[in-house]
């Protein structure tokens, strides 16, 4: 598998993402508001 690189917000997104999965689009909008 290839390694993928991410910058710094697109890494803390996906830190976000799998710390509240699984998670409705709605409800990550209001996590990531915070």
């Amino acid at each position: 598998m290839k390694n993928i690189e991410l910058a710094a917000v697109q890494e803390r997104f996906a830190d976000v993402v799998w710390e509240n999965e699984p998670i409705a689009s709605g409800d990550l909008v209001k996590v990531c508001e915070k």
